[in-house]
């Protein structure tokens, strides 16, 4: 594994137009832009990412997307072919989440370092990860129906009103 923290982002460097996408606590959403120094050797490989200072998530950035994590924000890249970093991902949260990782209980380096993350064969890891994919389309297909329902309803409520 390589395994980092970021380092700390005032709010005065942030702009709309940074070449870099700054990740903090919430790493599922960017917190701007910036136009920092990479301070990632590379994005030859994908980044697992985890929240230090807030709510526990862990999120995933496919390779060759350069971000910028704040020192709010644990990177770790996986080196061993055997191990899918999506499936990483996913083990990770559930282990963090036994850990009780929270705003108090803070998933610094050391502790996500002494983390014991049992991982299946490389294809049964596929397997799962494929599974995961398609459970989440259903999942964002079914969200992008219920808004066009809720859509059409609001015009009908509106046309008899």
């Amino acid at each position: 594994f390589f395994i980092k923290i970021g380092q700390r982002v005032i709010q005065s460097e942030l702009t709309e137009k940074g070449r870099l996408k700054v990740f903090s606590a919430n790493v599922l959403e960017s917190v701007g832009n910036i136009n920092k120094d990479d301070i990632l050797p590379d994005y030859l490989t994908p980044s697992v990412l985890w929240g230090i200072a807030g709510d526990w998530m862990v999120g995933f950035i496919e390779k060759n997307v350069p971000f910028y994590p704040t020192d709010h924000c644990g990177v770790a890249r996986i080196l061993n072919n055997n191990i899918n970093p999506q499936y990483f991902a996913l083990a990770l949260e559930y282990e963090g989440s036994i850990a009780g990782f929270d705003r108090t209980n803070r998933a610094s380096i050391e502790r996500i370092k002494a983390l014991s993350i049992k991982t299946p064969d490389k294809k049964t890891q596929d397997d799962i990860i494929a599974k995961c994919s398609k459970s989440r389309k259903l999942i964002i297909d079914a969200k992008d129906k219920m808004a066009d329902v809720l859509k059409q309803k609001e015009k009908i409520f509106e046309s008899l009103i």
